[in-house]
């Protein structure tokens, strides 16, 4: 981000800095482990914490383009936890989810000869049908499959969905416009070379570092209005950690 007159090495500097600030408000996070809803936001919450930090490294070891697959699943995972923070029973989806990719694993693994062996053994077979007695269970609720997109909009979210989420799909997937902008560098004259840690535009850089930090923020106040955490004062430095990175950032973003 040079030519923006940004250091990019002090900016990750900062970055860090300010998901170190909000990773320090976790001493304060009192709350009943007993109470799955909370447990559950709070577990999701500190997975924010790692896929920054996370993307951070990434950017830090020259990954840029790994970044954005990371923050996809980032974003999905915000998703549950908005949902999840506004309706305690959306827990039940959250499980039917967990039950089904896990029989999709187990109908997989039963399809590999090479592990015929493991599929008829006993513990497997016990472990398929505790998660069919629980899948069946969790149905019974109410519970069901939930597109994504209507996660989404259970979240509020229908323009993340449609924008910053769509485009992270584009990397995530193998599309020629993502593998071309990752391991095609121009050499001139209409000629490229293969290669690999390709620098990424200023502004997509940016973008998935603003959004990253910028779902951090919002995750945690989230959190803390539902474990009615009401000092304000213990966020203060967090808060203007990200607003000072979030000011620098800014000029890039609307260039």
């Amino acid at each position: 981000m040079q030519e923006f007159g940004l250091d990019e090495k002090k900016l990750l500097k900062q970055a860090a800095a300010v998901v170190d600030a909000y990773a320090a408000g976790l001493d304060e996070l009192d709350f009943d482990p007993e109470d799955v809803q909370h447990y559950a936001l709070v577990a999701m919450y500190c997975s924010f914490l790692d896929f920054c930090s996370g993307i951070v490294a990434l950017y830090r070891s020259r990954s840029w383009w790994v970044a954005p697959i990371v923050l996809r699943a980032y974003a999905e995972a915000m998703v549950d936890f908005v949902n999840l923070s506004r309706d305690r029973g959306y827990l039940a989806y959250i499980e039917h989810s967990y039950y089904s990719q896990s029989l999709t694993f187990c109908s997989g693994v039963a399809s590999v000869p090479k592990l015929a062996p493991f599929a008829a053994s006993e513990d497997f077979a016990a472990y398929r049908d505790e998660l069919k007695g629980k899948l069946k269970d969790i149905t019974a609720q109410g519970a069901g499959h939930i597109r994504v997109k209507d996660r989404f909009k259970m979240a509020g979210m229908e323009e993340f969905y449609a924008s910053i989420y769509a485009k992270l799909c584009s990397h995530a997937h193998n599309n020629l416009d993502a593998l071309e902008a990752r391991h095609l560098a121009p050499l001139g004259g209409g000629r490229f070379r293969m290669a690999v840690r390709n620098d990424m535009p200023a502004q997509e850089k940016a973008t998935w570092l603003y959004t990253a930090l910028s779902m951090l923020h919002d995750a945690t106040l989230t959190l803390r209005e539902t474990l009615r955490l009401r000092d304000e004062s213990r966020l203060a430095t967090a808060r203007e950690r990200w607003k000072a990175l979030s000011r620098r950032l800014k000029p890039v973003l609307l260039a």
